[in-house]
């Protein structure tokens, strides 16, 4: 038995809601874009939760809990120091060096703790209003974390959705483990990501994440030399009405413009949205030019700051005369009202990992000489929303050969 379990059944719960948010948004519902968090839920479900937030103090008694809690808890605080470290993937030897030993510096004291240092670091927090809202959050990202990718067709939504469309397809479907034959009904297309079209229904599947995108090109590559039917697993969970999974370029952009080859022809404000990922690229004019990477999936480190990346420009006619990397720290609630309603919002602390001043670099034409177009590659994570941006460069990098 996990040390969660107690609480599982609130979890999935959780679960459910964030699939029901998933789906509307898909749908073309831009504002359930981000599911509720664990304490806003807290408010919204008392009944649901307040049970379990008592129970957490009588589970706080026990050593198998701690156990756990404790062993998922510097688990978290690993993967952020190997997020952190691969950051800096691109950057010198020496460079990598020294980021790694402040790393170590930095949260090596808080892989010596133990669970009552934990539970004390998170009671005296001051941005923490209930301490057992906080770990029920924790916990549900440690349970979220473990579950196991191997989706269920029985009482998914895929079942209940083609239940009442199409049940000869659904007993097809089940009869042949569960896959979806591609052909007359459902057809592979792609634009930045492949997934699974109903013409019949005029609706999208995810494709399951099990099957990475290159080998899925792979196999339709093959199906076009050696004709054979070809059959994917779905993801069972996003199913339902008139979803249409959005990647193409121009829908990309849901404000300002695509980078029009100069530096002065950049509007106040752009952005860009990843309908697959749900991760922002946000261009805003601020003492020259900042631009920031908002992830969906985004980290956190203690006390519950959220993580972003931006990339600093000041310039002169199309010279850059400075330039620097820096991580911005949000806490959960100024995340979000960043997203929804204020994307000039500042984080409330800065970690900067390099600054160039007093240059003169020339903003080169071509994607592969351009100093701001390869450092935005070596730190950000979503390299399709950044070659989106720069689409005119990065043509003239595809010519240079």
């Amino acid at each position: 038995m996990a040390y969660y379990d107690f609480a599982k059944e609130l979890f999935q719960f959780i679960d459910q809601i964030e699939i029901d948010y998933n789906v509307k948004y898909h749908q073309g519902h831009t504002e359930c874009r981000r599911p509720p968090s664990v304490s806003k839920l807290c408010e919204t479900y008392p009944e649901r939760f307040q049970p379990i937030l008592d129970e957490i103090d009588e589970r706080l008694k026990e050593d198998s809990f701690k156990k756990g809690f404790l062993h998922d808890w510097k688990k978290a605080i690993r993967n952020e120091m190997d997020y952190q470290y691969d950051c800096f993937k691109g950057a010198p030897s020496e460079t990598r060096k020294l980021v790694k030993k402040t790393l170590e510096e930095n949260y090596g004291k808080q892989l010596e703790y133990g669970f009552e240092q934990v539970l004390d670091s998170i009671k005296s927090n001051p941005m923490v209003c209930d301490y057992r809202i906080h770990l029920l959050g924790n916990i549900y990202n440690y349970y979220r974390s473990q579950k196991s990718p191997f989706q269920m067709l029985d009482g998914s939504r895929f079942n209940d959705f083609y239940q009442k469309k199409n049940e000869k397809f659904l007993k097809s479907c089940i009869a042949n483990y569960g896959l979806v034959e591609c052909g007359d009904i459902f057809e592979i297309q792609k634009n930045i990501r492949f997934k699974l079209h109903d013409k019949q229904n005029d609706t999208d599947l995810f494709i399951s994440s099990l099957l990475p995108d290159d080998f899925i090109e792979y196999l339709v590559k093959l199906n076009e030399r050696n004709a054979f039917r070809l059959a994917i697993r779905p993801n069972y969970n996003i199913c339902g009405e008139k979803i249409h999974l959005r990647f193409r370029i121009d829908e990309a952009v849901i404000r300002g413009n695509l980078f029009q080859g100069h530096l002065d022809c950049i509007p106040e404000v752009t952005s860009l949205l990843d309908y697959d990922s749900q991760d922002y690229f946000v261009v805003r004019r601020e003492e020259g030019i900042v631009f920031e990477e908002l992830l969906y999936d985004f980290k956190t480190v203690e006390p519950d700051f959220v993580i972003t990346q931006g990339v600093h420009l000041q310039y002169e006619g199309e010279r850059i005369t400075h330039l620097d990397h820096e991580f911005f720290f949000y806490t959960v609630d100024s995340y979000d009202q960043k997203l929804k309603d204020n994307i000039r919002k500042h984080g409330h602390a800065r970690y900067k990992t390099f600054k160039i001043d007093d240059a003169a670099i020339p903003f080169e034409r071509k994607a592969s000489d351009n100093v701001l177009y390869k450092t935005l590659h070596t730190f950000f994570k979503n390299h399709a929303l950044i070659d989106e941006y720069f689409e005119k460069i990065l043509h003239a990098k595809k010519d240079d050969g």
